[in-house]
């Protein structure tokens, strides 16, 4: 990601003499027309690449996870094609609006969860402000999965 950034003050630096026709917003304008054609790539190489990074460290997790809950019997290696099918099935089969918000329900009951432990640590520890807000946080997320609906596409 950072050398999509890197890029981006590379191709300006030649630009940053040049003040533009106007001021303000207008100058800014002005500065990145030469480069206009470049930004929509790079944005597309930067999106693309943080969804990979995210989709690897995503099938890794779940290639160990599925190594604990099968107590050793699966290999690690042995469930990425496993997790890979079921992946492909859920979003052949689920239209994009419902899958971002199966995936949102899937990040607030994470949380929650998070926010629950936090809540318990705080009542073992003694410190009832804490565990309120833990609490209070872990309903919010609560309230995301139970409630959470897609939005209608155009």
């Amino acid at each position: 990601m950072g050398v999509i950034y890197l890029a981006f003050f590379a191709a300006m630096i030649p630009l940053l003499g040049n003040g533009g026709n106007g001021g303000g917003i207008a100058a800014i304008v002005d500065m990145l027309a030469p480069i206009s054609l470049m930004l929509p790539i790079l944005i597309m190489i930067g999106a693309l690449a943080n969804q990979s990074s995210a989709t690897i460290a995503d099938t890794l997790g779940a290639g160990g996870l599925v190594h604990d809950i099968a107590g050793g019997r699966i290999r690690v290696n042995d469930a990425y094609p496993l997790i890979a099918v079921i992946a492909a099935i859920i979003t052949w089969e689920t239209d994009i609006y419902s899958l971002i918000t199966l995936d949102s329900r899937c990040f607030a009951l994470f949380y929650a969860l998070q926010c629950g432990i936090a809540c318990l640590s705080a009542v073992r520890g003694r410190q009832p402000r804490k565990a309120v807000g833990f609490l209070l946080l872990a309903l919010v997320c609560a309230t995301v999965v139970i409630f959470g609906a897609p939005v209608e596409g155009e």
